[in-house]
């Protein structure tokens, strides 16, 4: 039987539009890429030409500071563009898919190691799926984890269906849940935690791993706070993590001789009409789900790779973050509300509203439709208790944290706890603060910070 941990603090954000849980069969998208931007402290350098062709697993560029990392082609099909930015900084290669999918040919070791397995996992690209805190960095090869964490879900807004991922059309567990988990059993010498917030028999008859039953609000599904209740860090320990679809490319990889880069993600938002969950590649674009799919125009709409907390603002035509399961779509607004700050608003979510917060308990609650309004300005800090009835880390102090991230104090955020955070820890804090102080930037400056301190 699962144990249960209860996540008290925290904040669902009722919003409309969730996707439906049924998978669409729409043709798979013309055209993919991948961002250097989606992995943290990467230096690129390329390996590929505009034009070349590639197969899924084709290296597209590595680590300048680890060279054993490639990130490799979700595709087969020709490179398109490689785009680049500001000192000519990469930002983008885009890749036209041929649409057979046409993967390397694939060469397993007889026996399977750590050494074994970490080599397989480097030399299809694969490795990437496995990252680790503190720094939310992929995980570096040359180390041994204090734990491993697979969260199987989600509990940010309009996230997919995390039983519609994990299970097949009969109920049962898809095969390669428990293939994965056992490669990374012979991975590392390590606790293995296995998180989920539904209820499934299955789970507990997996083998090597711990499972455990979160409940509880936003953000329970959160790598870091399932770190923190399950494994907390200390400085010099370092705690690998992986996603649900990812543990289970690894598994398809050792056992059917396939690199499986597909991926469900949901399409969902006020900005869509039909959110649904849809089968695609890692990279996909966006484009294609949009057509005679939208509530609006494209100028009155955000588009987000991932969820509207967290997520990166992308364009029409953008695409899908490498770790990313879902886009959102929002209105698009920059409209001042009269004494926005004391009334209720039509489109405002209540938890702002100074004189409804002493009811809320007796409202009952309505699906919104969010926009990308700030509903106010930025100011410096002001005190309250707002961050700290969102935020379920025990003893840790967010609004200390951030003045510490801001005053750049090393030794104050160590002592603080920043290592089992990343900016996605703080995104309640950001939605919830009436400074709209810029919390996730804050956060992953700061750890930005420390990891160079460190690495020197």
């Amino acid at each position: 039987m699962a144990n249960t941990i209860y996540i008290k603090k925290g904040l669902d954000i009722p919003l409309a539009a969730q996707a439906r849980n049924i998978i669409s069969l729409q043709d798979a998208p013309q055209n993919y890429a991948i961002k250097p931007t989606d992995f943290v402290g990467i230096r690129p350098k390329l390996l590929v030409e505009e034009g070349e062709h590639v197969l899924i697993g084709t290296p597209l560029f590595y680590d300048k500071h680890n060279e054993q990392i490639h990130i490799c082609s979700p595709v087969s099909g020709n490179i398109k563009a490689i785009i680049r930015g500001e000192k000519r900084r990469i930002e983008a290669i885009v890749i036209a898919s041929d649409n057979q999918f046409q993967s390397l040919p694939i060469t397993l070791p007889d026996t399977l190691t750590p050494a074994t397995i970490t080599a397989t996992l480097l030399r299809y690209g694969q490795w990437a799926y496995l990252r680790q805190r503190p720094y939310n960095t992929i995980a570096n090869p040359n180390t041994t984890p204090k734990a491993i964490i697979i969260s199987t879900f989600s509990t940010a807004p309009l996230a997919p269906n995390a039983a519609k991922i994990a299970l097949t059309n009969e109920g049962t567990l898809r095969p390669e849940i428990a293939q994965g988990i056992n490669i990374l059993h012979q991975l590392a010498p390590c606790p293995i935690y296995l998180n989920t917030n539904f209820a499934t028999e299955q789970f507990d008859q997996l083998e090597h791993v711990i499972t455990t039953h979160f409940a509880g609000p936003h953000p329970a599904g959160n790598v870091g706070t399932q770190i923190h209740y399950l494994c907390p860090l200390k400085k010099d320990e370092i705690v690998w993590h992986i996603g649900l679809q990812d543990l289970m490319a690894i598994g398809t990889l050792f056992t059917r001789h396939h690199l499986n880069t597909t991926r469900i993600i949901a399409l969902a938002g006020a900005g869509i009409k039909n959110p649904i969950h849809y089968r695609t590649h890692i990279g996909s674009s966006i484009e294609e789900y949009l057509a005679d799919n939208l509530t609006a125009p494209t100028n009155q709409l955000r588009f987000i790779s991932g969820d509207p907390l967290t997520g990166t603002q992308i364009s029409a035509n953008g695409f899908l973050g490498f770790y990313d399961t879902q886009f959102s779509v929002i209105p698009e607004t920059r409209e001042r509300n009269l004494f926005g700050w004391f009334f209720p608003a039509k489109h405002a979510y209540n938890v702002a509203y100074p004189l409804l917060k002493p009811l809320l308990k007796y409202l009952p609650q309505r699906h919104i439709t969010p926009d990308s309004n700030l509903h106010g300005e930025r100011r410096n800090f002001v005190v309250s208790e707002e961050y700290e009835s969102v935020f379920p880390f025990r003893n840790i102090m967010p609004v200390e944290l951030l003045k510490a991230c801001l005053s750049k104090n090393t030794d104050l955020m160590e002592d603080l706890g920043i290592y089992e955070l990343s900016g996605e820890d703080l995104a309640l804090c950001e939605f919830v603060c009436t400074s709209k102080i810029n919390a996730q930037q804050i956060i992953e400056d700061g750890l930005a910070l420390l990891r160079e301190t460190n690495e020197q």
